[in-house]
C-alpha cells in the first residue's frame, strides 16, 4: 500500500502521522512538503525513504521505528533542523555508512544542565535518559 502522489499538494502540512498503516513507500512528492516539521510513520513496511525527503528543510522529527528499513538516503543529512530521529527496530543494513553532516559539531561547546526531560510530553517519544542542554547557546535535547 502506498500514499498517492497528490500528497505533495499539501504544501502547508506541518505534521504527518502515518503510524500503523502497512504502507510500503512514501511518494517522491513528499519533498514538496517544505513546511513539514514532524513525520511519524512507525509500524509500517517501509524499506527505504525517498531521497526527496531532504527537500523537507523544516523537518524536525522523523519517527519510523518498527518498519522494514534496510537503508537511509544519504541526503537525509541535509535536513539540518532534525532534532529527533527514531529508526529503532528496523533491519538497517550493516553497510549503512554514517551520515555525513554538512557541519562539524565542536563537543566543547555542548553544555548539559542535568535536567531530565521525563516530565515533557513528546507525543509518544521515549524520553528516558534525555537531558536538556545547549549548543552554542541554542537549547537541545541530548540522549
Amino acid at each position: 500500500m502506498s500514499l498517492p502522489s497528490e500528497l505533495g499538494n499539501l504544501r502547508k502540512l506541518t505534521a504527518l502521522f502515518l503510524t500503523d498503516n502497512m504502507l510500503e513507500s512514501l511518494p517522491n512528492e513528499i519533498g514538496h512538503l517544505t513546511s513539514l516539521k514532524r513525520l511519524q510513520a512507525s509500524k509500517n513496511n517501509f524499506k527505504s525513504l525517498p531521497p526527496e525527503i531532504a527537500l523537507c528543510t523544516d523537518l524536525e522529527v522523523i519517527r519510523m521505528a518498527v518498519s522494514k528499513l534496510t537503508s537511509l538516503p544519504p541526503e537525509i543529512a541535509l535536513c539540518t533542523n532534525l532534532a529527533w530521529i527514531a529508526f529503532s527496530s528496523n533491519p538497517l543494513s550493516e553497510n549503512v555508512k554514517p551520515l555525513q553532516s554538512p557541519f562539524q559539531i565542536d563537543k566543547s561547546e555542548i553544555s548539559v544542565t542535568g535536567t531530565n526531560l521525563a516530565s515533557v510530553d513528546y507525543s509518544g517519544a521515549s524520553n528516558d535518559g534525555v537531558l536538556i542542554g545547549s549548543y552554542k547557546g541554542v537549547p537541545i535535547a541530548i540522549k
